[in-house]
């Protein structure tokens, strides 16, 4: 049997509202999104501004990749 913490569900340990992109904003812009110095992350969604579907995921290191 799976330990406890293997037994939890994505909807269970997951943030239900993510600090999020959208793919018409500038990629500096997400980059200061995600370097907030109260709560720093690497990895943040992008959302299509109409639909609001998931289109895909940002990270900083690509940020920094591109000399952002």
């Amino acid at each position: 049997t799976l330990p406890e913490p293997f037994k939890a569900r994505a909807l269970e340990i997951m943030n239900p509202k993510p600090t999020l992109a959208y793919d018409d904003m500038l990629a500096a812009d997400a980059a200061q999104l995600m370097s907030n110095p109260r709560k720093p992350f690497h990895v943040l969604p992008v959302l299509n501004r109409r639909t609001h579907k998931a289109v895909g995921l940002i990270r900083m290191h690509e940020l920094r990749g591109a000399g952002i």
